[in-house]
């Protein structure tokens, strides 16, 4: 009996020991599925740490494509821009140059003196007065002529008619307006 007392013994220990050992593995596994389960977590934590970035670099993505475009509008005003200043500038420096023209060879002096001239005073009276007389007697004429329509009854106008001396006295008065010859003219054109 001490041989099957000695395999139980023996068998008793190989069990205690295969016992233990998978008491061993048991709390290995269970460290490993604990170490798992925590590699798990730190992958959703990282994906959605990888999503937030995603998102991010989309939205800054977005921003630089917007800043650019902002960019490239701007860059056009400031072209558009440049090109009116460029074009105001040459119209304004030639008016900037013929007004210290202007200024140094008296043009306003000139211009009044042209301006209150009494030749040109007298012409502009004759030629008023010979542009009314003709017109009173155009416009009576026309007035007499609705009225008769009008009325149905003949008017004698045949002395109120412009006559041929107050449209010879008109168009002389109109020639030596246009052809006046003033001082201040040859001035002028010295200047």
């Amino acid at each position: 009996m001490s041989s099957s007392n000695e395999l139980l013994v023996d068998l008793s220990a190989q069990i205690l020991s295969k016992d233990r050992d998978l008491a061993g593995k048991d709390a290995e596994i269970a460290e490993l599925k604990r170490c798992l389960r925590e590699a798990q977590e730190g992958m959703e934590v990282e994906k959605e740490k990888t999503k937030s970035l995603e998102i991010d670099l989309t939205a800054e993505k977005v921003k630089a494509e917007t800043a650019e475009e902002a960019h490239k509008v701007s860059i056009a005003a400031l072209n558009l821009a440049q090109e009116n200043y460029a074009e105001v500038q040459s119209t304004v420096e030639p008016l900037v140059s013929d007004l210290g023209w202007m200024q140094h060879h008296e043009v306003v002096h000139i211009a009044n003196l042209i301006l209150n001239a009494i030749k040109l005073d007298k012409a502009v009276a004759v030629l008023t007065m010979a542009a009314r007389s003709a017109g009173h007697r155009g416009g009576y004429v026309e007035c007499a002529a609705h009225v008769e329509e009008a009325l149905q009854q003949h008017f004698g106008t045949h002395h109120y008619f412009v006559t041929d001396q107050a449209k010879e006295a008109l168009l002389r008065a109109e020639e030596n307006y246009y052809n006046l010859s003033l001082q201040s003219w040859s001035w002028l054109l010295r200047c």
